[in-house]
Order: structure tokens, then C-alpha cells, then sequence
């Protein structure tokens, strides 16, 4: 019995990705925006190795997808990853 539930948890875990982070440049970007400057959804990390909150949303300038911190600055960001919700109990 407890060969079967040790196979059942490695069988989970290597139906997980490697990283939960998503590569901008693959074109892996969020589905539609997600624009919440108060609790930002997304951790985002820029090139330089800096990691932000952030939220999804359309830049007014040019009409372009892109992520901004929390006081609306647009990042230029290389990757993004959701932010999960924390148990509740």
C-alpha cells in the first residue's frame, strides 16, 4: 500500500511544469487584461533581475498590451508568473 501512494505523489508531480514562470519573448503572455492596481496579480521579472507586483492591462499611448506597477508605470518585463491564492483555512 504505501509503494502505490509514493507512485501516486511522484506521478502528480511530474505532471507539473518545471517553473511557474511564463517567457515573454515565447510569446507566453496572459489572457486578456487583468487590471488590478490595488492587488496586482502577477510577480513580473525585468532583465535586469528586478522582480515586481504587477497587473495586465492596455497602454493608453499606443493601444499595446503590458504590464505596470503598482503606481501605473509600464515594466518591460522578460517573465511573468500568476500569483496563487493563499489557503483559505
Amino acid at each position: 500500500m504505501r509503494g502505490r501512494s509514493v507512485h501516486c505523489v511522484c506521478k502528480v508531480a511530474n505532471c507539473r511544469p518545471a517553473t511557474p514562470w511564463h517567457s515573454v519573448k515565447d510569446g507566453d503572455l496572459p489572457r486578456g487584461a487583468k487590471d488590478d492596481v490595488i492587488d496586482p496579480p502577477f510577480l513580473v521579472k525585468t532583465a535586469g533581475g528586478d522582480i515586481y507586483t504587477a497587473y495586465y492591462g492596455l497602454r493608453e499611448e499606443d493601444k499595446e498590451m503590458c504590464f505596470f506597477d503598482d503606481c501605473g508605470l509600464a515594466i518591460d518585463v522578460d517573465y511573468w508568473m500568476g500569483i496563487p491564492d493563499l489557503p483559505t483555512e
